[in-house]
């Protein structure tokens, strides 16, 4: 007779044949959330839902043939060739000058610092930018007093 008790999420029951016994422990959510942190971090960091299937699954598998790419994740042909080339712009992944040509994606410690450090010198491009917008800002409001007075 067992009880009925409500299991907690995460915890899995087994069976142990040397001690005949029934053990519970916690499930290992591992690869699949591993994975989905990766993904919003790569997300998080400007890639499009496409890069990051393609950047993960050459991560996850080496050295591929675009077509391989095409066929394995079902992207059109046309597109996955795009998403490699902006991906290499990127420096995420390169290719393999071999014939037919492979494509081999970066070690991911230096992806994630390609990434960031392209999103820094956006801010920081940004940054310049606003200063410039806020003197072209002042400089028309000055422009339309005087304008003002003029019409006055």
């Amino acid at each position: 007779m067992e009880l009925a008790v409500e299991k907690p999420e995460g915890i899995i029951k087994l069976y142990d044949e040397n001690s005949g016994l029934w053990r519970f422990v916690r499930g290992d959510k591992g690869p699949a959330e591993s994975i989905g942190s990766i993904e919003k971090t790569l997300h998080t960091l400007g890639l499009s839902k496409n890069e990051i299937r393609v950047y993960i699954y050459l991560a996850r598998t080496g050295e591929r043939k675009a077509s391989e790419i095409s066929e394995a994740l079902s992207l059109h042909r046309t597109e996955t060739y795009r998403i490699l080339r902006d991906l290499e712009k990127k420096g995420l992944i390169s290719s393999v000058f071999e014939k037919p040509l492979k494509f081999i994606a970066s070690p991911s410690e230096k992806a994630l610092d390609m990434l960031i450090e392209t999103r820094k010198m956006k801010i920081s491009l940004l940054e310049k930018r606003r200063r410039q917008r806020l003197l072209n800002w002042k400089s028309l409001q000055a422009s339309l007093k005087r304008l003002k007075r003029l019409l006055k």
